[in-house]
């Protein structure tokens, strides 16, 4: 069986005083709702819990440096 795809993601939470990033590698097909989950954000921050999340993606070329 060949090995699952992965993707490397990176869920960022700015509160007005700092700004944390988290990087994750996960299976390709993944959801942002997972993403967000195993980032661990939650549960450092718990009063972004009962907040309603706002979430965005973006797409980098593997092919092009940026």
């Amino acid at each position: 069986m060949a090995p699952r795809a992965e993707i490397a993601v990176e869920v960022v939470y700015a509160p007005p005083a700092e700004q944390v990033l988290v990087r994750l590698r996960l299976a390709s097909g993944a959801t942002v709702a997972q993403a967000i989950e195993l980032s661990g954000l939650l549960q450092r921050y718990p009063q972004i819990s009962a907040a309603p999340l706002r979430a965005a993606t973006r797409r980098r070329n593997p092919l092009r440096s940026e």
